[in-house]
């Protein structure tokens, strides 16, 4: 597994905003694994059984088994090193919550191998579990010795197994960007009333772009100047004379030319269906009805334009 230093922090609002909650929820799941903070294990027993149930392939019947019984069986031995001796019945339902794990497996599961190692660890360590509940110097010498099969190596399988999981999870759900996100909005009016009303507090949204600017990922550096001449419509259009566009809107055959005589070469020209732009050499053919397809190939940046 890749190990990453720690990064800033951020509040969990501002984090909300940057990440996107799945991979928000992976980010605490894999933090709380990489911590081996056993007391939350069984948080991430519900996040994989949950995942699997929609997504029964990121792991294996085999991988699966070793990672949810994995979890439940660290909770158990921790839960006897921090109270000595803990709740029997806190530690029964455990156990119960193993054996019946064992039995969705069996009758789902195909693999015979998988069912009877599985049968095998479920009885094994319910006998270790019993006898660390009713034998006092037993528990006492179990956890003296106890580093050497539940120490860093076990902890260690726990993490790789996790960490196969969220990253084949990340790999089935990537995130999109913003122009694959548009197209799940509705186009309704009040879907859209309703999302801006969703939208980010001004403060949470100031705090992570801060963040970012301190990181250098904001910077005047990174901005790209474009040479775009389509970016320069709208200051051409607004900077049209009334008399040039009145009489623009009378010319019988729909045709607008918007470099006069002496200029740079630059030049607009308009039909009812289809504005052509011309700049330094480079032709482009702008479709006016955005939403309907141009017949020709679009360029891939801007939708409705055609190189020529």
């Amino acid at each position: 597994a890749e190990i990453l230093k720690a990064g800033p922090r951020l509040p969990l609002s501002s984090l909300h905003l940057l990440v996107p909650p799945l991979r928000l929820m992976s980010a605490f799941v894999w933090h709380v694994a990489q911590q081996c903070d056993v007391m939350h294990y069984g948080k991430l027993e519900e996040f994989v059984n949950t995942v699997s149930e929609m997504v029964p392939g990121l792991l294996t019947s085999r991988q699966r088994s070793q990672l949810i019984l994995g979890l439940r069986a660290r909770v158990v031995l921790e839960m006897f090193r921090c109270e000595n001796p803990p709740d029997p019945q806190t530690i029964q339902n455990h156990l119960d919550g193993i054996r019946m794990y064992k039995e969705m497996v069996h009758s789902r599961s195909n693999s015979q191998q998988c069912g009877n190692e599985l049968e095998t660890a479920e009885s094994y360590f319910v006998e270790l579990v019993q006898t660390l509940l009713e034998n006092a110097s037993e528990r006492e010498h179990f956890f003296k010795v106890s580093n050497i099969h539940y120490g860093t190596q076990y902890d260690t399988a726990l993490q790789t197994l996790m960490w196969t999981f969220l990253s084949r999870l990340e790999e089935t759900l990537p995130v999109p960007n913003f122009h694959q996100a548009a197209s799940y909005l509705h186009s309704a009016p009040s879907d859209r009333d309703d999302f801006w009303m969703s939208h980010p507090d001004a403060e949470q949204l100031k705090t992570l772009l801060q963040l970012q600017t301190q990181l250098g990922r904001l910077s005047k550096d990174t901005v790209v100047v474009s040479n775009n001449c389509l970016e320069d419509i709208i200051f051409s259009t607004l900077s049209l004379p009334q008399t040039h566009l009145l009489k623009s809107s009378q010319d019988e055959c729909g045709e607008l030319e918007v470099s006069p005589e002496g200029s740079t070469g630059s030049g607009v020209k308009e039909n009812h269906e289809q504005v052509l732009l011309s700049s330094e050499g480079t032709t482009l053919l702008l479709d006016k009805r955005p939403l309907q397809a141009s017949r020709d190939k679009p360029h891939p940046s801007y939708p409705g334009i055609i190189l020529t």
